[in-house]
């Protein structure tokens, strides 16, 4: 199948329904927060669910345009750093909350991983076995770390970054797979199925603004105003 065929969504559309998606979960969490709502499932369980294999396919897509690999993963690991506070008072109303970090920590060790599988391919073309070794003994530092440091989605969230990697070429399955990975979360994780289908339509194409600073910024100034809205 030729998943650029049917595509109409750009990489700006998918990052602005991922975002509107984000936005909702984390709308359910902090200002319902009631497991029998219907509007808290609907946001938090659906809508909301839909937003990190997206995030995911994006950010492993971005691997082979970006300029500059190492600032790239500078730049993630100071958003993870600038909105670790909003963060936390989101999620628990308090400054400092070493129970849980936010979704940039394990954006940046996906990349991190991907990074790293791709430097063993380029190093060892002609051992199949080899490289998959490496890739699970990396990716499985990466994983641990993110499972160790409790950072959002941990080390199913760095695995789901490295099959985006890995089915790059073919959105659609990139997204059934990073689903799949994610269903081992939690059962309201079910929502996920949705986002390869969102994945099918993508054209391979930024799109002609470049907004890549209002997506950074988006995420530690909608927890900030999320958090003050849990406070008062």
């Amino acid at each position: 199948m030729n998943d650029k065929s049917i595509g109409f969504l750009n990489g700006n559309m998918l990052k602005c329904i991922a975002c509107i998606s984000m936005l909702c979960d984390h709308i359910g969490y902090t200002i319902i927060h009631n497991p029998n709502s219907q509007l808290y499932i609907w946001l938090s369980y659906i809508i909301g669910r839909i937003a990190f294999p997206i995030f995911a396919f994006l950010l492993a897509e971005g691997l082979y345009y970006t300029k500059n690999r190492k600032k790239h993963i500078k730049r993630l690991l100071l958003f993870a750093l600038i909105s670790e506070i909003p963060f936390n008072i989101m999620m628990s109303g308090s400054l400092f909350d070493i129970s849980h970090q936010n979704v940039y920590f394990t954006l940046a060790f996906g990349l991190i991983t991907c990074v790293f599988a791709d430097k063993i391919s380029d190093k060892i073309k002609d051992n199949r076995f080899l490289i998959i070794l490496l890739d699970f003994l990396v990716g499985g530092f990466f994983a641990f770390v993110s499972e160790f440091f409790h950072f959002d989605y941990g080390a199913l969230g760095v695995v789901a970054i490295y099959l985006c990697y890995v089915f790059r070429k073919h959105p659609l399955l990139a997204g059934i797979f990073s689903a799949i990975v994610l269903l081992f979360l939690d059962i309201g994780e079910l929502a996920v199925i949705f986002s390869p289908i969102l994945l099918l339509f993508y054209n391979r194409k930024r799109g002609k603004l470049n907004l890549k600073y209002l997506f950074y910024f988006f995420y530690p100034v909608h927890l900030f105003v999320l958090g003050l809205i849990r406070i008062l």
